[in-house]
């Protein structure tokens, strides 16, 4: 027995040393790892506080964008909105051009065709005319009208 409380004093007597010389360095580094989770706890937050303040910018920027992009789709809508109504009253020119030319193109032709119409009429009558003074006409009227024509033209 006597061994065995040599043994526990020695044992507690290197438990005692250890804790005296070890005492020290313990405390230096749960301190020194203490700081250095504080450095990190830190580090954290600014990095979180830094990462909140770009979301926020970014957040800024989205609904800007999102803005913008509505303020250009309506452009574009208005934009189309009036080549729209460009091309419509273009369209109605053009259309209105077309019916006053084709309009014109009529007349003219109903007036080329009248005197056309005019001048086989004329040229009818003018045979019929001719036919009609031979077949009526006499050698002797023949000659009183050409002296009468003479006569007129001396």
């Amino acid at each position: 027995m006597y061994d065995l409380i040599i043994q526990t004093i020695n044992f507690a007597m290197l438990v005692g040393l250890l804790f005296y010389f070890m005492k020290r360095p313990a405390v230096e580094a749960v301190a020194s790892r203490q700081a250095m989770i504080r450095r990190e706890v830190e580090d954290a937050r600014i990095q979180k506080l830094e990462a909140e303040k770009k979301f926020n910018e970014f957040e800024v920027r989205l609904r800007s964008l999102e803005t913008e992009a509505k303020e250009i789709v309506e452009k574009a809508r208005a934009d189309a909105k009036q080549i729209q109504s460009r091309v419509i009253e273009t369209a109605k020119a053009s259309a209105a051009q077309i019916v006053r030319d084709a309009e014109q193109s009529s007349k003219i032709a109903l007036e080329d065709s009248r005197n056309e119409i005019h001048r086989e009429v004329v040229d009818r009558a003018i045979e019929v005319a001719e036919k009609m003074i031979r077949e009526r006409l006499s050698a002797e009227d023949q000659r009183r009208i050409l002296t009468e024509y003479v006569g007129k033209v001396e």
